[in-house]
């Protein structure tokens, strides 16, 4: 009896330590598992997380690819838009061509039509003053006489006006402009050739009634062809 109680003695130790240990792997396997789980889990929410962002980015994705093909078909009616507009300007660019060759050709002819009427006064004026100077007789009358004169008395500058008029010349005597260079000696220029026998009439009648000595000269200037231009200078 006391052999079996002894037994009992030395095993319970042992069986609580057995026990002890089992509780320990027991609980390590528990907790190793409730680690593993929760782990798990965690992990598990990430994936969730993850999948939520993909799903976002999915979205976006989808959202932008359709937007980009509503943008491609916008810009390829735009473009389409464009062709038919440039098509069209196309051909107003030919009808303005078009008319613009015809508005330069109307023009042409306005021009041609302008310079003949501008051509036909003017050859009929030609025409007109041919005959006219056949018709025209150089006399003291026809003739145009500006008389220029320096130191000369009044009463001798009446003389020659009432002198000349006899005559037939209906002389003027203008006054002399500043710019104006006078001959040295009492002059008579003539400035056409049709014209020198009257000038000459006049040289001979001045002389005769200034009693001075008269020169007779052909002028350069560009004055009408029965034009004459007398100086008297006096002492």
């Amino acid at each position: 009896m006391s052999r079996i109680n002894g037994k009992n003695e030395f095993y319970f130790p042992i069986i609580i330590a057995i026990t002890a240990l089992v509780l320990s792997l027991i609980s390590g396997v528990v907790n190793y598992r409730q680690n593993n789980l929760a782990n798990l889990e965690s992990s598990l929410r990430d994936t969730r997380d993850q999948l939520q962002l993909a799903k976002s980015d999915i979205a976006d994705i989808k959202m932008k690819t359709v937007q980009k093909l509503v943008d491609a078909e916008i810009a390829y009616k735009a473009q389409e838009r464009l062709e038919d507009e440039k098509n069209e300007l196309r051909l107003d660019l030919a009808d303005a061509h078009e008319r613009i060759g015809e508005l330069e050709t109307r023009i042409k002819s306005l021009d041609q039509a302008l310079e003949r009427k501008k051509v036909s006064p003017k050859i009929s004026n030609m025409k007109s003053r041919a005959a006219g100077a056949a018709t025209v007789v150089a006399t003291p009358e026809t003739a145009d006489v500006d008389i220029y004169t320096v130191d000369i008395e009044e009463a001798l500058r009446q003389n020659i006006a009432d002198g000349l008029g006899n005559k037939g010349f209906a002389a003027k005597f203008p006054a002399k402009r500043q710019s104006m260079s006078m001959a040295n000696s009492t002059t008579v220029f003539y400035y056409n050739d049709s014209y020198k026998q009257v000038a000459l009439q006049l040289v001979k009648d001045l002389s005769e009634m200034s009693k001075r000595k008269v020169i007779l000269r052909k002028g350069a200037s560009p004055f009408k062809k029965n034009k004459i231009v007398a100086h008297i200078i006096g002492n």
